[in-house]
């Protein structure tokens, strides 16, 4: 795999928090890709590994999702003790939690609490296209479901609640609807949350504090991160169009951002591709230099156009009723 040259850099460290994903700078300038195995030490979780795997086809009865397969999700917390695939195949309720406040905290300083509210409702109806079943999911966003106005006012006024908000939302006692309003056989109820290895600290000090007070603790998998275009010492980031490619993009717009951006794994010279091949993840055909860069970034082109053209359209099938059912409080059992 080549490195990216980044001109002018420094030798720096990789860099995961959560603010920011880099990957490490090499004394030459070049941007490595984020390595894993280091981030499983840096912040105390789990491979999943290939006895973890079998163990959990062989519970589930199913064949592992693509993305356990491919290692695409690589790390856990407490999963021996995905989120549509989880759903079919355990059939167990599916809470969603919209963060419109966690937005409104870091976001532009000019725009107004409702307008985060507006923003988490249009982000609902991207998960709704997604195609989970209405019957075993519930999305709230907190503005609408945690007390209206009177907790816009508290988040207009100080932000340091926000860790016990995410804390709470893993309880199923925060949830007497879908559960049953018998707190004690609730509290065992256990959670399973998939969330981006940089935001583990925050469940890790939920994971105390609920063993603390008695409840189930959650249990965590970490997908890693989506490279940016650019490649992979850093992640995609809708603030940065040029890093990522976005399920409203146009056609026209993939094409665009593909062909001027996107990092294929190529050599320099043609002699220098087919003797050291390109990424691991492309196809024995590319490696070999039978293929070029040019080809692999059409089919590209093609797939990502038909999956976003599709994904807009039922997109675009979501009206308001549809929504609300959704993101009423209801029973799931």
């Amino acid at each position: 795999m080549r490195d990216i040259q980044a001109p002018g850099a420094t030798a720096l460290d990789e860099n995961i928090n959560l603010w920011s994903v880099t990957g490490e700078v090499g004394e030459n300038g070049t941007v490595k890709p984020i390595d894993y195995n280091k981030l499983v030490d840096q912040f105390g979780t789990k491979l999943i590994d290939d006895v973890l795997l079998a163990r959990f086809e062989r519970v589930t009865g199913h064949t592992l999702h693509r993305f356990l397969r491919r290692g695409i999700v690589f790390s856990h917390r407490d999963l021996e003790l995905l989120t549509k695939w989880h759903s079919d195949v355990f059939e167990v309720p599916l809470v969603i939690m919209l963060t419109d406040e966690g937005k409104y905290f870091i976001g532009n300083v000019d725009r107004t609490v409702d307008k985060y509210e507006y923003f988490a409702r249009e982000k609902a109806k991207d998960i709704v296209a997604v195609g989970f079943d209405p019957d075993k999911t519930f999305i709230f966003s907190d503005y609408g479901f945690m007390g209206g106005d009177f907790y816009k006012n508290i988040t207009r006024v100080a932000k340091i609640h926000f860790a016990a908000v995410q804390a709470a939302s893993s309880l199923a006692t925060s949830f007497p609807f879908l559960f049953g309003p018998n707190t004690a056989q609730t509290a065992k109820i256990p959670c399973l949350i998939p969330c981006a290895v940089d935001q583990d600290p925050h469940f890790r000090f939920t994971q105390v504090v609920e063993a603390q007070l008695g409840y189930a603790k959650p249990s965590l998998i970490h997908p890693r991160f989506l490279d940016a275009l650019q490649g992979p010492g850093s992640k995609m980031s809708a603030s940065v169009e040029s890093s990522s490619i976005l399920v409203r993009d146009s056609p026209k717009q993939i094409f665009t951002k593909i062909k001027q951006y996107a990092f294929s794994g190529g050599r320099e010279t043609l002699e220098e591709h087919r003797a050291k091949g390109a990424l691991a993840r492309i196809c024995r055909e590319y490696k070999a230099g039978n293929i070029t860069t040019g080809e692999i970034k059409q089919k590209c082109i093609d797939e990502l156009s038909k999956f976003c053209t599709s994904f807009q359209e039922r997109r675009a099938k979501v009206k308001n009723e549809m929504l609300d059912r959704f993101m009423t409080p209801r029973s799931l059992l």
